[in-house]
């Protein structure tokens, strides 16, 4: 088990699954599981940690987090172990869950701290999966942070249901299910603000990375097409068929191309030929 030191630090913590694969897909079963288990572990094991923002993507989750009681570890190996165990079960596999041992990198400034919070709101949205962090479907803090609410998931006792039901009893799931809550704790720096100021803070960070990661797709979408184009030739492209095709129909001079040294006749130079051998 790993230490950390009780100096109120704040983290952003990070775990990815087995080969990257999907096992936190956002489907009700498997968000179910997951607030419930992280809703445990922070009533099992959250004594000094304050929880500032969470998302679970499809093949990882990220947590922003302050540990004032060195409790960080005990809080991971719980609910890590859990939700692993829990989900497996659910997806009807064995084996390893995650891929490693979870990353927990000290956040030490305020910047760097709306960085990390901004990042993690809009992780989708830099992964090129949706344009807007609301559009996302993963289970993450973004509506709590913003209607400053509480979550609230349904925890069934299985161990306590199995060892009164080995006999043959009937027992109902409801007498062994406990509602646990997940609470956002408030950023250190934003505890001056009123609710209106805060969630206009973050709906400002927010929008500010939805920009700054559309320009960068935006960029990337005109170097992959600039790439494609230099290494295109005129035969490669649909375009050069369809005005071949357009010319022969209507009769009229067929588009000239350039071909690039040492390759065959392009499209317009064999068709050319096949009609006048048709003429002839």
């Amino acid at each position: 088990m790993r230490v950390h030191f009780p100096e109120n630090n704040i983290y952003f913590v990070t775990n990815r699954c087995l080969q990257e694969r999907f096992f936190f897909l956002p489907k009700p079963g498997i968000v179910k599981i997951i607030g419930a288990w992280l809703a445990k572990a922070l009533k099992e094991y959250g004594d000094g940690i304050e929880l500032y923002g969470f998302i679970f993507l499809s093949s990882h989750f990220h947590f922003l987090l302050r540990d004032t009681k060195g409790q960080l570890a005990q809080f991971m190996w719980y609910f890590q172990l859990n939700v692993g165990k829990a989900i497996s079960r659910e997806l009807g596999r064995r084996g390893y869950f995650f891929s490693r041992e979870y990353d927990a990198a000290p956040v030490l400034t305020n910047e760097d701290f709306e960085d990390r919070y901004a990042y993690l709101l809009t992780n989708a949205v830099k992964a090129g999966l949706v344009a807007k962090a609301g559009q996302a479907p993963f289970f993450s803090s973004l509506e709590a942070a913003l209607e400053n609410k509480t979550l609230r998931f349904v925890w069934l006792d299985r161990t306590k249901k199995h060892n009164k039901s080995r006999r043959g009893q009937k027992v109902k799931d409801a007498s062994f299910e406990e509602v646990n809550e997940i609470a956002l704790a408030i950023p250190p720096m934003w505890k001056e603000l009123t609710s209106r100021k805060r969630k206009a803070r973050i709906e400002a960070l927010i929008k500010a990375n939805e920009v700054r990661y559309g320009k960068q797709r935006r960029a990337e979408r005109c170097e992959q097409a600039r790439t494609a184009t230099q290494r295109a030739s005129s035969r490669d492209r649909p375009p050069v068929a369809v005005a071949v095709a357009f010319a022969v129909q209507r009769q009229l001079p067929l588009p000239a191309f350039e071909d690039r040294p040492g390759r065959e006749p392009n499209l317009a130079q064999r068709s050319e030929e096949s009609i006048a051998g048709r003429e002839e």
